[in-house]
């Protein structure tokens, strides 16, 4: 078991190579914040009067990726006739203001952000009651994205752009993502060989 492990650790630091874009650093004034071990990517940013606030899960990434999408994604080749081999990426998106937020549910190819759930959580609003009942209460968190007018859409589109959350930014995150996997995973194997060999 530890020489294969050994062997799989090996095969994956003599292929790895950190890209370009996450060296570079987060585009539009995000700042990073990416724990060892953890399987959460945080970033954030002001703007104006707001907080900017990008949240990436690594753990729910397969769950909210459409099998098929991905499947197509994959088969999709570049110019040079390789495999993109780099599947979309679901992240969260919230905007700040004082005790409430606008969130935005989220998926990027890395060509395009798609947004496929707006909501609001205002912590300040509500009956302004003390009782439990109103606390427990699940509010209405907004209609389906996809019944919402074309119109109202793309204004939304244009919000989040407006406050850094570009194409340019889907690029970098699936390349974020995609190096905090290959990264992860080889600590993972470090943490593991070094458990079986003791």
């Amino acid at each position: 078991m530890a020489h294969v492990l050994k062997d799989e650790l090996k095969i994956e630091k003599e292929r790895y190579r950190t890209p370009e874009a996450v060296l570079e650093g987060p585009p539009g004034g995000f700042e990073l914040e990416d724990r060892p071990h953890s399987n959460v990517l945080l970033l954030s940013r002001s703007h104006g009067s707001e907080e900017i606030y990008v949240e990436v899960d690594l753990d729910t990434q397969q769950d909210e990726t459409d099998e098929d999408a991905e499947a197509a994604l994959l088969e999709e080749e570049d110019e040079e006739g390789s495999m993109r081999g780099l599947p979309p990426v679901a992240f969260s998106v919230n905007v700040v203001k004082g005790r409430a937020a606008l969130g935005f549910s989220c998926q990027t190819d890395g060509e395009a952000v798609v947004i496929s759930h707006v909501s609001l959580n205002d912590s300040a609003g509500g009956t302004g009651g003390e009782d439990e009942e109103d606390n427990d209460l699940m509010p209405y968190t907004g209609p389906l994205f996809t019944e919402l007018d074309d119109t109202l859409q793309q204004a939304f589109s244009d919000y989040l752009e407006e406050r850094g959350i570009t194409a340019e930014f889907g690029a970098y995150l699936v390349e974020l993502v995609h190096d905090k996997l290959e990264v992860e995973y080889m600590a993972w194997l470090t943490r593991v060989q070094d458990f079986v060999a003791s």
